[in-house]
């Protein structure tokens, strides 16, 4: 089993928030509820659903929130959005389980029910748009969103029929199905596809089935998630192509059958190409590059009138859109309407945020910057330079988290944080694999003093200048390489005198020939 990892560790806000409601139910009852100022006195959510007037319409969604122990949550916590079934489609969702009523479901299976229809931030309906809520739900994962006509679809089975219910703490958008939790890896959700045979075939042949039906993934004291996007082929495209059955679609990429599962055989490149690192809904989509699971290749994203992969002049491959945006438990699946084969690998260019790593993310620092206010910041500090962090190396009085949202200069950094050291100091960080060839690297800071750099751990004859090009973010010059394997590297920037660093991103520019 060959296994690519793209690791989820940063757990949604929503998660602590839920979890410190639950343990606060027993004392809620002598507290006044804590609620976001709003322009009237709506109702909180659970008002609205509990009310006499509504009863007729939700009831049953208000008894699964009681029986869940959620009541108490849902009125002094916000702001969310809650989807919410009616009665109707409870009921025809306990009879699709197999159960009469919601006394016979245990709290915890109705618990996951009402977090699957749960987000921590009021999002209207004019926010969703042809591909995921821009938050996760409370268990974690993506809800899609897409529109047939003047409908709005959540999961591509639910349908809202009265949209924006403004309550006091959140809004509330009535559905017409209930939303099922998505228990399935992408590769279950692919193989319960009607038309999916032979490419499911292709993944399992490959070997690579082994990595999509990996959910999570055991870091230290934490559980991961993992993150996938697969670009899946329908058996009437290979159809159209002359292939009928798995065999045909192996022998149009190798002469060698044999070795299929191995990385270097042109059928397992074939398929791997399918599968890209991190999960990409529709609306997540920009012009960009995006490797695949192992980094030796990418594919290419434009958007015009269409979403446009590796175009070629007027040519590229197309998307087909009412079999795209399936939701994962890891991940999501598109549908293509070609083959999409594996292009030729060239480098590309990478920009490497250098917070971005699984163990500064997963500290609790990190997660508090959701909760910030617009006059709030954060400073973390660290002192052990060689074990507090495995791709992050320092020596000096400290190295320190820096995220300042409304910082006249967090503009110029991605997602407004960067890494910050003052006085005497050397900051090295070992960036992800990065495909061979050669590029030009920058680092983007602010001024402070000129540097030493090193480049896996060789000194450049040049200096870092930072004392050149003003105090805002900009890209400096690290140094010009030409790396023989992909694989990871370091950058090590060392003060030649006092002074500060405030050090956001690495870019990777490829040199043409």
């Amino acid at each position: 089993m060959r296994n690519y990892l793209k690791i989820h560790l940063k757990t949604p806000l929503i998660g602590m928030l839920l979890i410190s409601a639950l343990f606060m139910t027993d004392s809620c009852d002598e507290i006044d509820p804590v609620l976001h100022d709003v322009a009237s006195q709506e109702q909180t959510i659970v008002q609205y659903i509990l009310d006499e007037g509504n009863a007729e319409k939700y009831s049953l969604f208000g008894e699964i929130i009681n029986r869940a122990e959620l009541i108490n949550l849902l009125s002094v916590r916000g702001p969310y959005t809650l989807f919410l079934p009616d009665n109707s489609a409870v009921t025809d969702y306990l009879e699709a389980i197999g159960l009469d009523s919601v006394a016979e479901a245990s709290p915890e299976r109705l618990k996951e029910l009402v977090f699957n229809h749960l987000t921590d931030l009021d999002i209207e309906s004019t926010e969703m748009g042809l591909g995921a809520l821009i938050r996760v739900n409370a268990l974690g994962d993506y809800l899609s969103s897409e529109f047939e006509g003047s409908d709005i679809f959540i999961n591509k089975e639910s349908i809202i029929t009265d949209r924006d219910i403004i309550a006091a703490n959140g809004v509330i958008h009535a559905i017409d199905k209930v939303i099922r939790p998505v228990h399935e890896d992408v590769l279950s959700v692919i193989e319960s596809m009607e038309g999916y045979s032979i490419f499911t075939e292709a993944l399992k042949r490959s070997g690579l089935s082994d990595t999509l039906t990996m959910i999570d993934f055991q870091y230290g004291d934490f559980t991961a998630r993992t993150r996938y996007t697969v670009y899946s082929v329908s058996d009437e495209v290979y159809n159209n192509e002359g292939i009928s059955n798995i065999e045909e679609l192996i022998s149009r990429f190798t002469e060698d059958p044999v070795t299929i599962s191995d990385p270097d055989n042109d059928f397992f490149k074939y398929v791997e190409y399918h599968l890209i690192s991190g999960t990409w809904f529709l609306n997540h989509l920009e012009k960009n590059d995006y490797p695949n699971i192992n980094n030796e290749n990418f594919i290419t994203i434009t958007l015009d009138n269409d979403y446009e992969i590796n175009k070629h002049g007027d040519t590229y491959t197309s998307l087909n859109i009412s079999d795209s945006n399936i939701p994962a438990k890891n991940g999501v699946i598109h549908s293509v309407n070609d083959l999409l084969p594996a292009k030729d690998p060239t480098p590309w260019r990478v920009v490497f945020d250098i917070t971005d790593y699984i163990d500064f993310r997963e500290s609790d620092f990190y997660k508090m910057r959701e909760t910030l206010g617009p006059s709030e910041a954060i400073f973390q500090k660290f002192v052990d330079g060689e074990n507090t962090f495995e791709y992050i190396k320092w020596t000096g009085d400290y190295l320190q988290y820096y995220y300042r949202p409304t910082d006249w200069k967090a503009p110029d950094y991605i997602n407004g944080d960067c890494l910050n050291m003052s006085g005497f100091w050397s900051l090295e960080v070992t960036v992800p694999r990065i495909m061979k060839g050669q590029y030009q690297i920058n680092a983007f800071t602010r001024s402070g003093p000129d540097c030493l750099i090193y480049i896996d751990g060789e000194l450049q004859e040049h200096l870092y200048k930072m004392s050149e090009g003003g105090d805002n973010v900009i890209p400096r010059y690290i140094g010009t390489v030409d790396w023989k394997e992909s694989t990871r590297h370091t950058i090590k920037l060392a003060s030649l005198n006092s002074g500060l660093i405030f050090w956001d991103r690495l870019e990777f520019t490829p040199i043409q020939d």
